[in-house]
Parts: structure tokens; sequence; C-alpha cells
């Protein structure tokens, strides 16, 4: 079938709308490419050693928190494979999330945490850390909502958590 001028047309502005949208370096989660290339920063990551940074969350809820990012047991091991500026984060409560690196190998996921009950918390921001040291800290940048019969009178917060990041 030939192409005609309308189909011309809309393929030009299809593409256009695509480039404007991250072409140009976009590498999968919108990621921009890097010069210098990103270092190496794939393989297990141990998240220990967590602490509330700043919230408007109740202690209890905080506490969720902590529990949500490192596990019970206080440590999480958290998986990252990367394909050149592109890195896919799962940690040890089979939580996963994907994101960018950049240069300095600091990596920037977006996360969503869930823990269930009568009353539902949904964490959902940012995961940084600087995974181009052997050790570092990450930093949790989280947006706390409730739904569910259980939860009172709680009201959405906001909460800062870092943890030690260590290779």
């Amino acid at each position: 079938m030939p192409m005609t001028t309308t189909r011309a047309l809309l393929l030009l502005l299809a593409l256009s709308f695509a480039a404007s949208c991250g072409g140009g370096g976009d590498l999968g989660f919108g990621c921009p490419g890097s010069d210098p290339a990103p270092p190496d920063v794939s393989g297990e990551w141990a998240a220990s050693d967590a602490e509330i940074v700043s919230s408007t969350c109740s202690q209890d809820i905080n506490q969720r928190l902590l529990d949500l990012i490192v596990g019970p047991s206080g440590t999480c091991d958290y998986n990252v494979d990367q394909d050149v500026n592109n890195v896919f984060l799962s940690d040890c409560l089979g939580d996963a999330g994907g994101g960018c690196v950049d240069g300095d190998g600091v990596i920037t996921v977006t996360i969503n945490r869930t823990s269930l009950g009568s009353c539902n918390v949904f964490a959902n921001g940012r995961l940084t850390a600087n995974a181009g040291t052997a050790t570092s800290t990450a930093r949790y940048a989280l947006a706390v909502t409730f739904s569910g019969s259980g939860c009172g009178v709680l009201t959405d917060c906001q909460a800062t958590v870092q943890t030690s990041w260590e290779r």
C-alpha cells in the first residue's frame, strides 16, 4: 500500500512526539545517556542501619516504613542489574523497581512499598544512592498514603529514610 501524504504526516508527527518524550538518549526508564559512561554498579548491596531523617508520620508508621525498607531483621540485600544507564533493583522482600545511574554512579530508582493488613500502608517515592563507591548511604524520599478500615484517623504523610548501603 503506497504511503499517502496523510500517512507520511502522521508518521512524522508520531516520530516527533516520540523524540520529544525522551528520544536522544532515552534508554528505557527515561534515563539520559551520560558522558562519561557510568561505572558498573551491578551486584548485591546490603542496606542496614535504617533511620528516619525527617517525617510527618507517626512513630508507628515510621517503624512500618523502616520494616518495609530493611525488613524485620534490620538488613536487606538489594540486587542491582545494570544496562548502560538503566538499573533494575530488587530487594529481600520481593519488591522491585527501575531507574537510572549517572556518570558518577548515583542511582535513582522509583520505589513502591506496600504493607497490608487492616490498614494498608503505601509508600511511594525515590531511592537515591551513590553506588559508585563500595560504601555509601541510600536515601528514600517517600509519600505515604493509607486505605482500609483499620486506619482510623491516619492522614497521609511524608518521610525520608536513610540507610547504610554497602557492596
